[in-house]
């Protein structure tokens, strides 16, 4: 759920900059210009943090026998996570149950508890270690949730 609230604040912050675009080249003045550089700087960092999770994740996926691209698609790559730790797929759009699945997933790759809180609250360092790292899947592969 996180993933999918990152890519769906990442499209409304590019709704947001777009009208200071025109502000700045019309009004020649600091404020506009600011307002613009502010919305920008945004805009990047949330794509970078949107990146540096869903590239991973798509790795993560690949490891637990189900296709890439699902990290890409909103909500879909949540309920793909919980199925991937061994739940049923509609506990990834459970709100404020959705959390559950980050610490299976931990257990799946053979990791602890620490490290599911450590995916729920730092999850562009954590999942990162998963996809890229040596970390297994330790659950028996199921097969593609879609």
């Amino acid at each position: 759920m996180i993933f999918s609230s990152l890519t769906a604040s990442f499209s409304s912050l590019l709704l947001t900059v777009s009208p200071f675009v025109f502000l700045a080249d019309a009004d020649a003045t600091a404020g506009g210009g600011f307002i613009l550089f502010f919305c920008c700087f945004f805009v990047v960092a949330i794509a970078l943090s949107v990146f540096l999770i869903l590239v991973p994740l798509s790795k993560l996926f690949v490891k637990a026998g189900q296709p890439g691209w699902h990290a890409y698609v909103p909500y879909l790559n949540a309920c793909v996570l919980a199925h991937i730790g061994g739940r049923d797929w509609w506990w990834g759009l459970i709100p404020f149950l959705n959390i559950v699945p980050y610490f299976d997933l931990a257990r799946a790759f053979g990791k602890s508890t620490g490290y599911g809180v450590g995916l729920l609250l730092l999850p562009w360092v954590f999942i990162p270690m998963l996809g890229f790292g040596d970390a297994q899947y330790q659950l028996e592969q199921r097969p593609p949730l879609f």
